[in-house]
């Protein structure tokens, strides 16, 4: 067992590590209705449409600030302003809009549709940027034709006598006051005038009109007709594809379909089954909407208004927990339905598929929850989860603004920014998925790297790809002594050892530092002579103003990394004086000495502290919430459970995932 452990006092104020439990069947306050992050809005949105990517429409979206704990999923950092409501039925109108006028989008979220059922001759596309394209006027613009003064782009197509729906797929670059109007023409004449809302290809939309053709060679056209341009912008359509498409002559959908569809597509919005009020309600709205003559296709209308509202139901975009009825223990039990919900969007990041929903009505996940979560864990689509967590937790995102100076490091560029980030994420992948601990995250003496990132660990690559490899083990071990980390945590110029020590007190350690004093003086400019140590030590260190955290806490855990330039290579000497990477940091469970950077990353590996701390973040993530003073004994025995068994990363996740503090809601107190 874990002998008593006492918390340290100055910075690193806390209560002891709680005693182990055993069952750790202590369930605390968390939130009933947990909103969707936008990356799992995007997920939810491509799942529940069949979509082959993700929308991307959150991109403009109102952002979200990050909770305390540092993750984009803290239901508590989570609401609805009017201001993402009115971003939220903006998306649903554009996705609905979307799917009722792209044939084979609507099949996919309608197979119900009888009409749309009936065999019928395959669609003509003719691509914008191909020679059976005739433009009058404009560019090549990616993968389209940009088309400027209000020009158009025409294809002739051959057709026999019949009925046609005549479609464009099309985005704009806007400006101005108004959106970018677009007209569809079939021989000179224009059938259709539209709103292009879209401004990127990943949001293109599609514009569509049914005409009746004689047999023989037709044109239609696409054309722009309020171009604009002022100081600040230009206003310009970019047309995709033209498409014609044979439009079936079958019977009517009738109501029977319109109920069969409603339930099925509305089990997957709200991941659950209807109720009658539901059923009853999304039925209305499809009446309402097949009588308002959208399209032409009293169905499509009706599917069009259902739609929308789906998208924009609080049971599609928060996860929710309905339940109310306590057991014997006074806590209240997710129902199957919520249980997969949360299990979904733990472990994919995502809405449950119809395979968990299934699963769910049997009533199989409460009976096997960790067997579940094993195997959703096991199943790709948890890799981009896994990359989700890392990507946070290490802070990646600031990769992107990595500078260093040309001078002293000819051989970086901007472009090796996304590649630590790329090596980081794979790292980090690795340790999860095939079954790495706490301890050989921190201590493997491997990476991943291809051939612009090789020559910083002195070894030698030819791939355009990433490979691992095995590195020198006097030189570098586990996470800490990537390139990424080094480089982020370092000046243009210089290592930065007090940025690197409160990285790791920070998001590693989960230690309590405090904010900075105001107004701090700088480090002092480098000086001959004088190694990075000694000049932070006299500003930081014993006898300063700075001597609380930095002596005890900060200081010593960046020290350890004074062997690595600022873009993570080895170095042996500073200022030409030996490396001093030695120090001493009081653990939570027992004060430990190193001499090397290799030995403090054997002394993270080992500390309770390191595997509290992931252990801890862990369960920030997977149950989208801060950890309470009710979990706080299921942390110590998962972390305990960690460093004796050398237990692997993955493992604890399942356990998170299998604890009653996530298959139970407190009805006291709770957040939301």
């Amino acid at each position: 067992m874990l002998l008593p452990l006492l918390a340290l006092v100055g910075c690193k104020s806390g209560e002891p590590v709680p005693i182990v439990c055993d069952a750790c069947d202590e369930v605390g306050p968390s939130a009933r209705f947990s909103r969707l992050t936008h990356t799992q809005w995007e997920n939810a949105v491509r799942d529940l449409l069949a979509l082959d990517a993700r929308p991307g429409l959150s991109q403009a979206f109102i952002g979200d600030l990050l909770s305390e704990g540092g993750f984009d999923n803290d239901a508590d950092a989570l609401s609805v302003s009017p201001e993402l409501w009115s971003d939220y039925q903006r998306a649903a109108e554009q996705l609905a809009a979307q799917i009722v006028t792209d044939r084979d989008a609507y099949a996919r979220v309608v197979p119900e549709d009888s009409l749309g059922s009936v065999p019928v001759g395959d669609p003509i596309r003719v691509e914008a940027e191909s020679s059976d394209a005739e433009p009058t006027v404009g560019a090549e613009f990616g993968d389209g034709w940009m088309v400027w003064a209000n020009g158009e782009l025409r294809a002739d197509f051959d057709l026999p006598a019949g009925e046609y729906e005549l479609v464009g797929r099309v985005w704009a670059t806007q400006a101005g006051p108004d959106l970018a109007e677009a007209e569809i023409r079939l021989d000179g004449a224009t059938l259709g005038s539209f709103e292009v809302a879209a401004e990127t290809e990943g949001s293109a939309q599609e514009i569509a009109v049914v005409a009746s053709v004689s047999g023989g060679v037709h044109t239609v056209a696409i054309a722009f007709t309020n171009d604009y341009t002022d100081g600040s912008g230009d206003r310009n359509l970019i047309v995709d594809w033209v498409e014609v498409r044979p439009v079936p002559q079958g019977l009517p959908a009738t109501d029977a379909e319109r109920d069969a569809w409603i339930a099925r597509f509305g089990r997957r919005a709200h991941r659950r089954p209807l109720t009658a009020e539901d059923t009853a309600l999304y039925t209305q709205l499809f009446d309402a909407g097949a009588a308002m003559e959208l399209t032409g296709d009293p169905f499509k209308d009706g599917v069009y208004t259902t739609l929308t509202a789906f998208l924009q139901s609080p049971h599609f975009v928060y996860r929710t927990e309905l339940g109310e009825a306590p057991d014997e223990n006074g806590r209240i039990p997710l129902d199957e339905y919520e249980l997969a919900s949360k299990l979904s969007f733990s472990l994919w990041n995502t809405m449950p598929d119809d395979a968990l929903l299934d699963a769910a009505e049997a009533g199989e996940i409460s009976a096997d929850l960790r067997g579940r979560a094993l195997a959703m864990l096991d199943d790709p689509r948890a890799q981009a989860t896994v990359d989700h967590f890392h990507h946070q937790l290490l802070n990646l995102d600031a990769y992107a603004n990595i500078f260093k100076d040309d001078a002293a490091f000819p051989d970086w560029s901007p472009v090796m920014n996304d590649l630590m980030a790329e090596e980081a994420r794979q790292y980090a992948r690795h340790a999860v998925i095939d079954g790495d601990s706490v301890f050989g995250f921190y201590t493997a003496p491997a990476t991943f790297v291809n051939r612009d990132l090789a020559p910083i660990y002195g070894v030698s690559s030819t791939s355009d790809s990433f490979e691992r490899v095995e590195l020198d083990p006097s030189q570098r071990a586990g996470i800490l002594t990537t390139s990424g980390f080094l480089s982020l945590n370092a000046q243009a110029r210089d290592i930065d050892s007090i940025h690197r020590g409160v990285f790791v007190n920070l998001r590693l350690l989960c230690s309590n530092l405090p904010p900075p004093p105001a107004m701090v003086p700088p480090l002092p400019p480098p000086e001959p002579g004088l190694s990075n140590r000694e000049r932070v030590d006299r500003h930081t260190g014993p006898g300063t103003c700075g001597a609380g955290c930095h002596s005890t806490l900060i200081n010593p855990v960046g020290f350890a990394f004074e062997n690595y330039d600022a873009i993570g290579q080895w170095r042996d000497d500073d200022a030409g004086l030996p490396i001093d990477a030695s120090g001493t940091f009081e653990f939570l469970d027992v004060r430990r000495t190193w001499q090397t950077p290799i030995g403090f990353a054997a002394a993270m590996g080992d500390s309770y502290d390191a595997h509290a701390c992931l252990v801890r973040n862990w369960m920030r993530f997977t149950h989208g919430r801060e950890p309470t003073p009710e979990d706080e004994r299921l942390i110590a025995r998962l972390a305990v459970r960690s460093t004796q068994e050398d237990a692997p990363i993955r493992d604890l996740v399942l356990e998170l995932v299998s604890t009653d503090a996530f298959r139970f809601r407190n009805p006291e107190g709770a957040t939301q």
